[in-house]
């Protein structure tokens, strides 16, 4: 998006965190839960500027997945229920949320939508009520490195000489009991991944 010069030296004022590849390994994971399927929803916030950036991850990922790939976006939470409606009607077979902090907020809402139309989802962050599967940044890890730059800028060094961080640790949450509901297997190459299984 053109904020760094380079990921080592991001240059000027700006320095920091940030997501990367994980949008990839999400469609992978779904595909890895429904072998079968041939499309895949994703689904997006309509104002989120890093949008070019996901759908070219998304395009890509599902072109060597052998997936079609259906983008759905929504501008706030009265749209979410048409936006899943519209899923239906496509043919998804399952949905990724991209991270975002309007669709995190709106994580359960979505879960639930996607329960009625027997979409397995894939999130970013926290594993909804009904979600049947989140990759997630290892936040715990992010918090203590942001906590670095912070150190390192108070004493004196200037962030755009701070190498920017790609946040490589993710946690992977499994919900066995949506699984079941869903009449999906989980198969060990998922489960036995998992930093978290819900029963």
């Amino acid at each position: 998006m053109g904020w760094a010069q380079t990921l080592a030296r991001p240059g000027g004022m700006i320095t920091g965190l940030f997501e990367a590849g994980s949008t990839t390994k999400r469609l992978e994971l779904l595909k890895a839960v429904r072998p079968q399927a041939t499309r895949l929803g994703f689904l997006m916030n309509a104002t989120n500027p890093g949008n070019p950036l996901w759908r070219l991850e998304a395009h890509d990922a599902a072109r060597i997945l052998g997936m079609k790939l259906a983008i759905i976006e929504v501008k706030d939470q009265s749209e979410l229920a048409d936006a899943v409606d519209r899923m239906g009607s496509l043919g998804v077979e399952a949905l990724a949320i991209i991270p975002d902090p309007v669709l995190s907020s709106n994580a359960q809402i979505i879960a639930e939508l996607a329960r009625i139309h027997k979409l397995p989802t894939v999130f970013d962050g926290t594993l909804p009520i009904g979600g049947l599967l989140a990759f997630t940044n290892d936040y715990v890890y992010l918090m203590r490195r942001s906590a670095s730059y912070v150190d390192q800028i108070l004493k004196g060094k200037g962030p755009g000489d701070l190498a920017m961080d790609q946040g490589k640790l993710f946690r992977l949450l499994v919900n066995l009991k949506t699984a079941k509901e869903l009449g999906i297997t989980i198969p060990p190459s998922v489960f036995c991944r998992a930093d978290e299984v819900i029963e």
